[in-house]
């Protein structure tokens, strides 16, 4: 479930070109307001988005998937997309978080962001397997995915999305970011690339 911290240079660059293009993620997420707001404040979870404690259940989980997501700013760029192109999945998130804390209460005593790590992966497997009853209609494998693939934004998208905070995801898998040509060899390296670190804005 949580992806080791030596294991991270196993994850193809090309994951990491995919969502640190900003044109095929971030553009279609952050509003130009969130663009220009600070890229080191966190959300505060208002009302018409999620609460302060469902956040704490959403860093949690960002954690499990991947260690060092918080820091680098998954939550920001998640709360800018639940505000914007992903408005629609807020209700998703609002039913899972709520069930793996329900689920939390009633397994181990205490909601999902106080649990311990292995029992946090425990919960995760049984969304992933959809074996959450309480989730009752809801499909647990697709919620799973959709919470996986949008902290995997946060942490790899260009800078300029509000996530990947010091450029910190890229540095955890080698790409130096958006250079306007890369060279076969540099396309293919399993190695990190040692170049600046660049975001979208400085081309």
């Amino acid at each position: 479930m949580r992806y080791p911290r030596g294991a991270r240079f196993a994850i193809s660059r090309r994951v990491a070109m995919k969502f640190g293009a900003g044109a095929l993620v971030g553009a279609s997420v952050a509003s130009e307001a969130g663009r220009d707001a600070s890229a080191t404040a966190e959300p505060t979870g208002p009302a018409d988005r999620l609460t302060r404690e469902q956040y704490d259940g959403l860093a949690a989980l960002a954690e499990r998937i991947w260690p060092g997501a918080v820091a680098a700013g998954a939550l920001i760029y998640i709360d800018r997309a639940l505000a914007g192109a992903y408005a629609r999945d807020l209700a998703s998130y609002r039913v899972v978080l709520a069930a793996l804390d329900a689920r939390a209460k009633q397994q181990f005593g205490e909601r999902f962001a106080a649990v311990k790590g292995e029992q946090q992966d425990a919960l995760l497997r049984a969304l992933e397997a959809d074996a959450l009853g309480e989730l009752r209609a809801a499909n647990g494998p697709a919620l799973f995915e959709m919470l996986r693939a949008h902290v995997m934004e946060g942490v790899l998208s260009d800078p300029v999305y509000g996530g990947n905070r010091d450029f910190a995801g890229w540095k955890d898998v080698g790409y130096p970011g958006p250079y306007r040509l890369y060279t076969k060899d540099e396309q293919t390296s399993t190695q990190p690339l040692h170049m600046p670190y660049r975001s979208i804005k400085d081309l």
